[in-house]
């Protein structure tokens, strides 16, 4: 069986850029999604990469901080390819973005992006004060995506 791996990224010391973070650790911590393997990957690259097998992939899901003209806290999900397409691939200000990679290792197929609207990013440990008191809605919204993402998966 092909596994559904779920990679929360971002920094905890950019405020609502941790919120992939954040959301990945809420659903772990609610345990109803035991068929997904979920991976705290904050910015480390190699790491998140070390826990894609692509022999065992069957999809990959990124949980990020995604600017796209939404409410703050608004949750979209869209495939990789898409997002390339639309020329909204980041770059990080260290090296290149964790997509970026999966295209270089043919996994963009494989990959859909979740993407949550960010209030503020700026220097600063934890969570906006609106998308902390939004975490559970978010967590709700991303949970129902992925349970979509796991019966199209069967």
């Amino acid at each position: 069986m092909k596994e559904i791996v779920v990679i929360g990224i971002g920094s905890r010391l950019m405020k609502d850029d941790a919120i992939g973070l954040s959301t990945v650790e809420a659903l772990v911590k609610r345990g109803n999604l035991p068929e997904v393997r979920f991976v705290i990957g904050e910015t480390d690259i190699d790491y998140c990469l070390s826990e894609v097998d692509q022999a065992r992939v069957g999809t990959i899901v990124i949980v990020d901080a995604m600017i796209c003209g939404g409410e703050p806290g608004e949750v979209t999900c869209r495939e990789l390819e898409e997002i390339n397409r639309d020329k909204m691939l980041p770059v990080s200000p260290h090296n290149l973005h964790l997509f970026s990679y999966l295209f270089q290792d043919h996994l963009a197929e494989k990959t859909k992006v979740i993407g949550i609207e960010p209030a503020e990013v700026d220097v600063h440990c934890g969570l906006s004060i609106k998308l902390e008191a939004m975490q559970e809605l978010i967590a709700d919204k991303t949970e129902e995506i992925l349970k979509h993402i796991c019966r199209k998966g069967k």
